[in-house]
Parts: structure tokens; sequence; C-alpha cells
């Protein structure tokens, strides 16, 4: 009987873990994404020559780039966040907040910046921005502040944020990765887990931006004060 048992789940598992390859993956790879988005050369491309891992995630924003930006470079632990599931990156102890309005102490970055995905400052390296139409981060193996463990996984990789206006009121928002990642089995293993992981962060904090985005349209950004750097401050 429980040999029984430990063959039909043997069985179920091989059958989800298929279905999984073949239906799920390439479905998230390119979530929301058309054929000339995903064969599409966009900026960052060029950072990682040989990736083995391509994800190309696109919402529409009934924004202008104008109204998506300030959102976008923001984003950071303990600084807006990545609008995602606050609560899911919290149990991981990221110890992150979602901001719900534009601080203007956030919108100033700098190629070589590092913006922060945890607590301790390590995060994501800025490799270049297009003021109002990309932002690409991303690390290699060895650079400082870069999270470990992504490069412990992809020894270099880009994450890629570029906006792409549709018309006068509407802006596809792409999200590109690209990954040379360890061709290890367990590391082969992780990404069976950690893929769809990621995709549901990753979906997430695009319709995050979205939403945000459409909310307020073209803002005016204030000063923030002393109080606001601490709190989501408004906009008005």
């Amino acid at each position: 009987m429980a040999k029984k048992i430990m063959r039909n789940l043997t069985m179920v598992g091989v059958a989800g873990l298929g279905a999984y390859v073949l239906f799920f993956r390439p479905w998230q790879r390119r979530w929301g994404a058309s054929d000339e988005e995903v064969n599409c050369a966009l900026p960052g491309d060029e950072l990682v020559h040989h990736a083995d891992i391509l994800e190309t995630r696109v919402v529409t924003v009934k924004a202008t780039p104008a109204a998506i930006w300030p959102w976008l470079v923001q984003i950071g632990q303990g600084r807006a966040g990545y609008y995602s599931y606050e609560h899911l990156e919290n149990l991981a102890g990221l110890k992150m907040k979602n901001a719900e309005g534009i601080n203007p102490e956030w919108q100033h970055l700098l190629v070589g910046d590092i913006i922060p995905a945890e607590p301790g400052g390590k995060g994501f390296k800025v490799y270049a921005l297009e003021h109002e139409r990309a932002l690409v981060l991303g690390g290699r193996e060895g650079d400082t502040g870069v999270f470990e463990g992504f490069t412990q996984m992809f020894p270099e990789f880009s994450w890629a944020f570029v906006l792409v206006p549709v018309d006068s009121e509407h802006t596809r928002l792409i999200s590109r990765f690209r990954g040379s990642s360890q061709p290890s089995f367990w590391n082969k293993l992780i990404g069976i887990f950690f893929e769809p992981i990621e995709f549901l962060m990753t979906s997430r904090m695009l319709l995050g931006i979205k939403k945000r985005a459409e909310q307020t349209g073209e803002v005016a950004v204030k000063p923030a004060t002393t109080e606001a750097q601490n709190v989501n401050p408004k906009v008005v």
C-alpha cells in the first residue's frame, strides 16, 4: 500500500514538473509580452553576453512615461519598496515598506549606485539610466554591494525596466531579466522552485507601479519633510 502511494505521488510529481516546464515556465517568462517585445533589443541586453535565462514581462499603463518614471526610480529597500507582496518579503526578513506616494529625495539615481534589496544595504547596481525611458540594474560576481543571493545563482545578470509610449495616454512598461546561471544540477533544481516565486513578485511589482501611476497621473512632487522620510508620503 505504501509503495503504491509513493508510486502515485512520484507520478503526480513528474507530471506536475513536466507541465511546469512545458507550459507554465514559457508563459511566465513572457507574461504580457508580444512576440516583437520578446525579440527586440532593449537597453541592458549587452551586459550579459551568454544569457541562458531570458524573461520579458510587460504591462500597459494608462499614463505617460513622465508619470511612471518617478515611481520606478525610487524603488528599493529603505526607499519606496518594490511595490510587490511586502508581507512575503518581510517573512524573509527584508523589512520592506511599499510607498503610496512619491518622495523627491528618492528621485536621484546615478550610474554605479546600489539600489538596496535587503536591510544590510546590498542590492542591485545601476548600470544605465535614460531619463523617462530606461533603468538598467544588474550585477556580476564580485561586484561590491551587489546582493550575493543573486550572484550565487547568476554570476552575471541584468534587470531592465523600459518605458515605451504607445500613444499620448498609454505606455508599455517592460521588465527584462537576462541571467547567466551556474550550470550545476543543484542550481537548476533551485531555479525550478525560484522561478515561480520570482514571477509572482515581479508581476506584482509591475502591477503595483501600474496602479500607482494610473491613480496619480501627471503629478507635482512636493519637497519631503523629515517626517515624510519615515512614512509613505502622499502625492498632492
